[in-house]
């Protein structure tokens, strides 16, 4: 039996517009649930499994999602391209280049690659508001570099296509370059909240659409041109019997999406409700008597399980990180308890003395201050 699969491109395109509607939807009710009504919960069971729900997180089901339709698209780029190369066409190596393209685009979701030039990008060029995050810088050139290669590439192709492929590209760039940087402005100034989380699943949602729309017009494509593929030889074909094609409703698949994250959320609320937390009762930090300080100058403060030096390099490169958003940067390292505490900000509202005098008075003898100019040499062999 030979099983046909007939793609129909507009039925796939309202499936996979169906898919990013949802997946839009149940992320902005998780961000709400976990940043809003779960914040003194963060780390618990069912923050932690709202949390496979968000798009702005690396490690979840949407991201895995995205890459997951970019490495399609770059399968549908790489059957076209073997398609160009067969008939010997002028522009079969600009396929190539777009499979490519994809697949490092694929990569870079999953793995957030150019996040790693933000840091440098940030320092080097001192970015705040639209530009915080740094990668545009470098991204912006990259992309006019190439739409000026790939725009005789576009010319040729049929009207619909290259459309399709322009607003896919505009969909996507925008979502990417232009909503992201209204995420960075806010990030900027409003740190992680609902606002700022808000925009960026705007920003992926977009780039979902995008994606979603060159695989739609990749389809298209491949049918107008008459192209057809087959794994196997057509002897195997005339040998066995041809089954009726079958056809899936979209409605079935957009409901089945929808009852798996609709379940997902129900598990996430009732089974991290049910499950008890180890929760230890602890005294107040030692900032407390600070705290309306630290909110008024929307200083950052986290607590790491490990002892802040120069041999220990994830406390070095959360430091790192921390310096490429902040001015300053101080660490107090708690040998006794091996733990460290971070503060970071635009300006910090203490010195070293009332630290000494805030940990003395809470009865902590033995620690370390790291100012933010220590913090920095501690860190710059991270810059190479």
């Amino acid at each position: 039996m030979i099983i046909n699969w007939r793609v129909v491109p507009h039925r796939l395109l309202m499936i996979l517009l169906g898919i990013a509607v949802v997946i839009a939807i149940a992320s902005l009710l998780s961000e709400y649930l976990v940043t809003v009504m779960l914040a003194p919960e963060i780390g618990s069971i069912r923050a932690d499994m709202l949390d496979l729900l968000s798009v702005n997180l690396e490690e979840s089901l949407p991201t895995w999602y995205s890459s997951t339709l970019l490495v399609v698209a770059a399968t549908l780029f790489l059957l076209i391209a073997v398609a160009k190369y067969r008939e010997g066409n002028t522009y079969r190596h600009y396929w190539i280049g777009l499979v490519v393209l994809f697949i490092y685009l694929s990569m870079d979701e999953g793995a957030a690659i150019h996040e790693i030039a933000s840091g440098p990008l940030h320092r080097t060029f001192n970015t705040s508001g639209f530009l915080t995050f740094g990668w545009q810088i470098a991204a912006v050139p990259i992309l006019v570099v190439l739409g000026l290669i790939y725009l005789r590439f576009f010319w040729h192709l049929p009207t619909k296509t290259r459309n399709l492929l322009f607003l896919s590209a505009g969909i996507y760039a925008g979502g990417a370059l232009v909503i992201e940087g209204f995420s960075a402005a806010i990030y900027d100034v409003q740190d992680i909240s609902f606002t700022y989380l808000t925009v960026a699943t705007l920003e992926e949602f977009a780039e979902i659409v995008g994606v979603s729309l060159v695989i739609y017009t990749l389809c298209d494509y491949i049918i107008r041109q008459g192209y057809r593929y087959q794994l196997f030889s057509e002897e195997e074909q005339v040998s066995s019997k041809v089954n009726k094609h079958a056809r899936i409703p979209i409605s079935l698949i957009i409901v089945c999406v929808v009852t798996v994250y609709v379940g997902l959320l129900a598990i996430a609320w009732q089974w991290g409700d049910d499950t008890p937390i180890d929760v230890v009762e602890v005294e107040l930090p030692f900032y407390h008597s600070i705290d309306a300080d630290l909110v008024a100058n929307d200083v950052t403060v986290f607590e790491l399980p490990e002892i802040f030096s120069v041999n220990s390099g994830l406390t070095r490169e959360i430091a790192y990180d921390l310096l490429a958003y902040h001015e300053q940067v101080t660490i107090v390292a708690l040998p006794s308890e091996e733990h460290s505490m971070f503060f970071a900000g635009a300006v910090l509202p203490f010195d070293n003395d009332i630290l000494a005098d805030l940990l003395h008075a809470n009865g902590i003898v033995e620690f370390i201050i790291y100012e933010t100019e220590v913090v920095r040499v501690f860190t710059a062999s991270l810059d190479s």
